[in-house]
């Protein structure tokens, strides 16, 4: 028993930073320690998981499998409480949050798989071809969050950046196996 408290002890003391109570500014995921990388992932991700959002958007009243549909709603789910947390990041780090319903010019139309063209797409697919379209577009935009997400991992310095890409690598690599 004397050795589980030994254990237990040097856990809290890295929960709590090792500080007295009230003398210490706590330590937040948008920490002061940040660089334009981290800025960058943070705006290219809010932009990207706003367009990817609009891609499950197009599947409302159209003929999706059960199982396509939950993933869809889960991803809008995921991305919206996502980019909560990167906009409140830029406000702390003084960085101006990308409009979510434009393009963001830090990203090239290219490399921004929910561009509207592909919305548009979907839009306009006759229901006997949408489910495919829709699963191939939603599979873009997961692939290149997931690229986003590599790229904060590799040059990003900021620690709750760092830990949101890691999760969205996850999250990303799972729900791509999904999609497949």
């Amino acid at each position: 028993m004397r050795r589980r408290g030994l254990l237990v002890t040097p856990g809290l003391l890295v929960l709590t930073g090792c500080t007295t109570a009230g003398t210490a500014e706590p330590k937040t995921s948008a920490s002061r320690y940040v660089n334009a990388a981290d800025v960058r992932f943070a705006r290219q991700m809010i932009t990207a998981n706003s367009h990817s959002r609009r891609i499950t958007r197009c599947a409302d009243g159209r003929p999706v499998p059960s199982g396509l549909r939950s993933l869809a709603a889960a991803i809008g789910a995921t991305e919206r409480d996502e980019n909560k947390t990167m906009t409140v990041w830029l406000r702390t780090w003084r960085a101006a949050a990308p409009d979510p319903t434009t393009h963001d010019p830090t990203t090239p139309d290219s490399a921004t798989p929910g561009r509207d063209a592909d919305v548009a797409r979907l839009t306009a697919a006759r229901d006997d071809d949408f489910a495919d379209l829709f699963r191939r577009t939603l599979a873009a935009a997961q692939q290149h969050q997931l690229a986003l997400a590599t790229a904060e991992t590799r040059h990003g310095i900021n620690v709750g950046a760092r830990d949101l890409a890691r999760r969205i690598i996850r999250s990303r690599t799972a729900e791509l196996d999904q999609l497949r």
